[in-house]
C-alpha cells in the first residue's frame, strides 16, 4: 500500500510512503503557513452488502497542522485500521462520505491567538478573528469519538494618551456542527466540547 501526498490543483507529488500490511501510525505535520489538507483513502475502502467495512487503510493517522490557519477535510470514503487524530483550526467530513476507524477518533480544532499586545498614545483598536470549527456532514464511525473546538489566547489593547479609547474588535467562535446528513456512531463514548477561552482586555485613559 502506497500513501501519496499531492498538490490539490496540479497533482504535484510532494511525498510518498510505502506501507506494510502491519498496522502502523502515519504522522503528517503541517507548516507555519496556512495549510489545506484533503484526505481521500477511498482507494482502500470497501464494504459488504450489510455495510460492514471489509477493506481498510493499514495504519493509524495523525495530522498536526502546527502554525498558520489550517484546514483538514476528509473528502472520500475512508476506513483505517487504528485511530485518527487531527489538530487544526478547521476540521470537516464531507457530505455523503463515511469515515470509519477501528479505534478512536479525535478531532481537535484549536484556534490560538497566543499573546497580542498593542499600546499607543492615540486611541487604539485591534481587530481580527479567532475561529475553531468541526463540521460533520457525513457519517463518522469509530470505537470512540471526541470532537473539540476551542479558542484561546490573550489580547490586550492600551491607549496611553489622555482621553484615548481602546477597543478590541474580534470575531471569536468555537463551533461543532453536525449537518442534516451528518451522523456520529461509536461503540463507546461520544464527546463534544466547544469552548471559548480567549481573554480580551482594553484600557483607555480619561
Amino acid at each position: 500500500v502506497e500513501l501519496l501526498l499531492k498538490d490539490q490543483s496540479g497533482g504535484t507529488l510532494y511525498a510518498s510512503l510505502l506501507l506494510s500490511a502491519q498496522p502502523i501510525t502515519v504522522t503528517i505535520e503541517g507548516s507555519n503557513e496556512n495549510d489545506d489538507l484533503w484526505i481521500d483513502l477511498s482507494g482502500l475502502y470497501s464494504t459488504d452488502a450489510s455495510g460492514t467495512v471489509t477493506e481498510r487503510f493499514p495504519a493509524s493517522l495523525v495530522f498536526d497542522a502546527l502554525g498558520g490557519d489550517d484546514a483538514v477535510a476528509f473528502m472520500g470514503d475512508s476506513a483505517l485500521d487504528g485511530s485518527i487524530t487531527v489538530h487544526a483550526e478547521s476540521i470537516s467530513l464531507a457530505s455523503g462520505r463515511t469515515l470509519n476507524a477501528s479505534s478512536s477518533v479525535l478531532f481537535a480544532a484549536t484556534a490560538d491567538l497566543q499573546t497580542l499586545t498593542t499600546e499607543n498614545a492615540a486611541p487604539g483598536t485591534i481587530s481580527g478573528s479567532n475561529t475553531a470549527a468541526v463540521t460533520i456532514e457525513g457519517e463518522l464511525q469509530a470505537a470512540s469519538i471526541r470532537l473539540e473546538a476551542v479558542t484561546q489566547g490573550n489580547v490586550t489593547t492600551r491607549s496611553l494618551g489622555n482621553f484615548a479609547t481602546a477597543i478590541n474588535d474580534f470575531e471569536d467562535q468555537a463551533t461543532i456542527s453536525i449537518g442534516a446528513g451528518g451522523m456520529l456512531s461509536a461503540d463507546g463514548d461520544i464527546e463534544l466540547l466547544a469552548r471559548r477561552t480567549t481573554t480580551y482586555y482594553a484600557q483607555g485613559l480619561v
